[in-house]
């Protein structure tokens, strides 16, 4: 493709639920070190009322925090689906009508070989809420 993007790779995270307090978990399924170009996410939420705070975790095979992409809490409401939208040159904001959420990474954000994207709710509100979306890495 470019020397700066590389070879690109897009990973389809199908629905899922959340299923517990800690998340669900995607791996990137990469082999060597990559870098995060972007992430298009759904998070859906149930029927149970509350508002969701949505934090996307990005970690190391181990499991060590490598970066952390924090929703404004209330942004996401009983029934509601929203888009999730992550990228260098964004600008973290909120928009109302339809729900969606910019959250700014770092340019070049490396990932490590077998890494992971974690989605779960700070607000705990319920492990039924679903979340799929789409990843793309270059290698």
């Amino acid at each position: 493709m470019s020397v700066r993007v590389g070879n690109p790779v897009q990973v389809t995270l199908a629905s899922q639920s959340l299923g517990q307090t800690s998340g669900r978990v995607f791996s990137f399924n990469n082999p060597g070190w990559g870098m995060l170009l972007s992430a298009t996410l759904t998070y859906t939420a149930s029927a149970t009322g509350g508002s969701r705070v949505p934090v996307v975790d990005i970690k190391d095979g181990s499991g060590n925090l490598i970066w952390r992409g924090v929703i404004p809490s209330g942004n996401i409401t009983t029934t509601q689906a929203a888009r999730i939208n992550i990228g260098a040159g964004l600008s973290t904001a909120t928009i109302t009508t339809p729900p969606t959420i910019n959250i700014a990474s770092p340019d070049g954000l490396g990932i490590p070989p077998a890494a992971t994207l974690t989605v779960f709710d700070n607000a705990n509100i319920d492990s039924a809420d679903t979340v799929a979306g789409n990843i793309v890495y270059s290698t």
